[in-house]
């Protein structure tokens, strides 16, 4: 039996076939992807920790620390990791890249490819596709794992006409992608899920019929059940394969000789269709069979299908910007930058955090003094509170004798431990992610341009493969 079981009993329709493979294909999914998903979001919440959510600190640590009782040792964050981060995103953001088209093979010419170029930057425009190129582009940074799919839309309410447009993801963790897929793309994969959670209001509108229906949450994803103002829907794409020939079909009128399925000619009918049968009945016609495959689109809610069509294109429309993907002992695993920084930044939080605790335990360096030299000068009460221009006090006794003069001690000092630790802390976090003090703009010790070009380079290459997965992925959706 396969992964995918296709067997169902004879009074079993297409809709609960279906319905029920696209449940298989969801836990097979949701499985494989279990612990990657579980490390994106981790990843991303340490990137975004600060003082009050305080996500880089692990819960035994804040425990220890006393977290929660109302006398709470210094649990500091001091998030230079997102720095890191941020200098790779925004470097993208200021050389955009776009879909580029270029003629090779089929008589292309370079003519037509800069009006399909032209019609490509007008859906670029129009999808404003730079703000989703980059949401998708920090999520590959951040967590290793962004999302940008491709869909259609009528251009207005009173025509049939459609836009293609691009967009993003908003979560990705709500995209589930077929498990065999091998492309880094995703070019080849049979399946795709995405999970949205639509308002119960525009859902009874939009689909009435199924309005009383809804009991359960599509394909087994509870991780948000159908709450009283959301439905969960399932977006599902899948691939059918159908068999087809291919053949050289020579225009009657022209002459001119073009690659064509016959599965596209259905329609054909008159000379047309008369000049097509003698072709396909001729032997010297030049052919072949092929398995085509076929991008199929439906919408699931609990176990039902409410909508369905096919997709134009020859692959599912789905494209995954990967950071850095292993698949070890089958174990898959996605990383971003922030990941080789953690324990780096960690060590940063836990060392200033330690610092802090060292100096607010010491006192304050007091004044030592005999009575009787203070004795009727009342600044000295609160001379540690005051900025006193001077401080009077009595050198000599009743007797005349000499009184030694006040003197404070030697105030407390930083803890030289604490401090280099932080230094080591931030050393160790710019040699995991290969972004040395250049690359952060700040001055070293490079003084001609091009040294520091050269030290800028380092950080660069460092990080270059975020910005050639993104390009791979928009190579794909293009």
């Amino acid at each position: 039996m396969s992964q995918d079981d296709d067997s169902h009993t004879p009074e079993e329709g297409a809709d609960d076939k279906l319905i029920r493979t696209a449940k298989q294909r969801f836990r097979r999914s949701d499985t494989f992807e279990s612990i990657a998903r579980k490390r994106w979001l981790e990843d991303y919440k340490f990137y975004n920790a600060d003082a009050y959510n305080m996500y880089q600190w692990p819960d035994n640590a804040r425990n220890a620390r006393g977290f929660g009782t109302g006398d709470e040792r210094p649990c500091l964050t001091v998030n230079k990791s997102a720095k890191h981060c941020d200098m790779v995103i925004n470097d993208a953001l200021q050389n955009k890249t776009s879909i580029k088209i270029k003629p090779v093979g089929n008589e292309a010419t370079y003519e037509a490819a800069q009006v399909l170029e032209g019609i490509v930057r007008h859906i670029e425009y129009t999808s404003d596709a730079q703000s989703h190129y980059a949401r998708a582009f920090k999520y590959q940074v951040v967590s290793g794992y962004g999302v940008l799919r491709v869909t259609t839309d009528y251009t207005d309410e009173d025509t049939f006409d459609q836009d293609i447009k691009i967009s993003s993801i908003p979560d990705p963790l709500s995209v589930f992608i077929d498990p065999d897929s091998q492309e880094p793309d995703g070019s080849d994969a049979n399946f795709a899920f995405i999970f949205t959670d639509m308002p119960r209001d525009n859902f009874d509108v939009e689909y009435p019929e199924f309005k009383d229906r809804m009991v359960h949450t599509p394909l087994g994803n509870d991780e948000g059940w159908i709450a009283e103002k959301h439905v969960r829907i399932a977006e599902y794409f899948y691939k059918e394969q159908e068999r087809d020939t291919l053949f050289v079909f020579t225009n009657p009128s022209t002459g001119a000789k073009t690659p064509i399925f016959k599965s596209d000619t259905s329609s054909w009918k008159g000379a047309l269709r008369k000049a097509l049968n003698e072709q396909l009945e001729d032997i010297s016609t030049k052919r072949r069979d092929i398995i085509r495959d076929k991008i199929k689109w439906c919408k699931i809610v609990g176990d039902e299908v409410v909508d369905r069509k096919d997709w134009a294109g020859s692959t599912i429309p789905v494209v995954p910007v990967i950071g850095q993907k292993t698949v070890i002992e089958g174990e898959l695993d996605r990383k971003g930058h922030i990941r080789a920084m953690i324990d780096s930044q960690r060590m940063l939080n836990y060392n200033a955090s330690s610092a802090i605790e060292y100096g607010a335990l010491q006192t304050k360096t007091p004044w030592i003094a005999s009575a009787a030299a203070i004795e009727g000068q009342d600044a000295w009460a609160s001379a540690n509170l005051m900025n006193y221009s001077v401080l009077v006090w009595n050198h000599m006794d009743d007797d005349g004798n000499p009184l030694e003069e006040p003197k404070r001690p030697t105030p407390p000092m930083g803890a030289p431990l604490y401090q280099s630790g932080m230094e080591n802390a931030s050393n160790d976090m710019m040699m995991v992610s290969g972004q040395y003090q250049a690359s952060l703009g700040v001055q070293g010790n490079e003084r001609s341009g091009t040294a520091i070009q050269a030290r800028q380079r380092q950080g660069e290459n460092a990080t270059y493969h975020f910005v050639e997965n993104q390009a791979q992925a928009i190579c794909r959706l293009g």
